[in-house]
């Protein structure tokens, strides 16, 4: 990094889902193919114990289809197609195609998806792998990977991300401030923004000195990052 500013790490949410499917291989692609430094996914369990890349329990907005995956089994899950044609990924594909190209960031959906999660992660100990979640429950639990707590509340969550072992806090981005930011770094703990809508939040996180951005635009954000560079003196 230039003096006086930092690296800011671009993470695509959901893959380049401004692109192509949410959650799907091809947004995966996509994004790696447009240099973002990770992929942020969803990690939830079929009613057979199988875990699968995607945010909602419901398959109707994505798929169109009427079923739940907390209800389903995998074989009736795979017949539902998202808007590409994709299948819904089952989440070890996704960690053996990408998890030796770039970061991921895996939000836990459900206590089921964590235990494949933790066992993938541990099973590449050689790359970044990183579990997120709301719920401290869930993280408390998970002790063989890098985690990650995320945040949209009032208030401070660095006091119960260092309870939990933690070394990242991801927060909504209307949450944040130079204070949180500050008593983050002092605790050792990393801070990305989620939830970012336009110009003025990406301005805010690089002047925030933030350690990256979790976003649907992967392309906008590094050029933007390119000609406003994150300070580092938060």
């Amino acid at each position: 990094s230039r003096a006086g500013f930092r690296a800011m790490l671009v993470i695509a949410h959901r893959g380049a889902s401004s692109l192509a499917p949410e959650n799907s291989m091809e947004a995966f692609e996509r994004a790696v193919a447009l240099g973002a430094d990770g992929i942020e996914l969803d990690a939830r369990c079929t009613s057979d114990g199988a875990a699968v890349v995607l945010h909602d329990d419901s398959l109707k907005r994505t798929t169109g289809a009427k079923l739940k995956v907390s209800k389903s089994t995998l074989a009736q899950l795979r017949g539902a197609k998202l808007a590409n044609g994709e299948a819904i990924p089952l989440l070890r594909d996704v960690v053996e195609r990408f998890a030796a190209r770039t970061r991921l960031v895996i939000e836990l959906k459900s206590l089921s998806a964590k235990r494949e999660a933790e066992r993938l992660a541990a099973s590449n100990p050689a790359r970044i792998i990183i579990l997120s979640s709301f719920d401290g429950t869930d993280l408390a639990t998970v002790k063989s990977a890098r985690k990650a707590f995320l945040w949209d509340k009032r208030g401070s969550p660095v006091a119960k991300a260092l309870e939990l072992g933690c070394s990242e806090v991801h927060v909504r981005i209307s949450r944040l401030d130079v204070g949180m930011v500050r008593e983050a770094r002092s605790a050792g703990l990393a801070v990305l923004a989620w939830g970012l809508d336009g110009t003025g939040d990406l301005r805010k996180a690089a002047e925030l000195g933030l350690d990256g951005v979790i976003t649907d635009v992967v392309s906008e954000a590094k050029e933007f990052f390119v000609r406003h560079p994150a300070s580092s003196q938060k």
